[in-house]
């Protein structure tokens, strides 16, 4: 398990560091800074193993993807077909998992800022 989800995140740091200023309010709205607990995919998989086999997995964790997809067991989570968020701020992020994913996906098609892998 992990503290937050947003370490590292550029989403979660420019929150955090708003937040810290004394920056209570977005758009009109209240600003909170939550800390959550979140745990890996293979922890996950291991208590639902019903999802295992999944038909889809939409990932878009802010800039994380990486992070996660490190942490994958491919050889037990094997969702037949996977979407990533794969442009931050128009640059292509792909490099950061590409490596992961290559020997279990096949890099299927990039539509707008997400890419669609297929098992192979």
């Amino acid at each position: 398990m992990c503290n937050t989800a947003t370490v590292g995140s550029w989403i979660g740091d420019d929150y955090k560091a708003e937040y810290q200023r004394g920056m209570r309010e977005k758009d009109g709205r209240p600003h909170q800074l939550y800390t959550i607990k979140c745990m890996t995919m293979d922890s996950l998989i291991k208590d639902h193993s019903q999802f295992a086999d999944a038909d889809l997995v939409s990932i878009d964790i802010e800039s994380n993807e990486d992070k996660l997809l490190a942490k994958c067991d491919f050889s037990i989570f094997k969702p037949t077909l996977i979407i990533i968020e794969s442009a931050l701020r128009n640059k292509d992020q792909k490099f950061r998992w590409q490596h992961f994913l290559s020997p279990y996906y096949d890099e299927k098609e990039t539509y707008c800022s997400n890419t669609f892998y297929l098992r192979k």
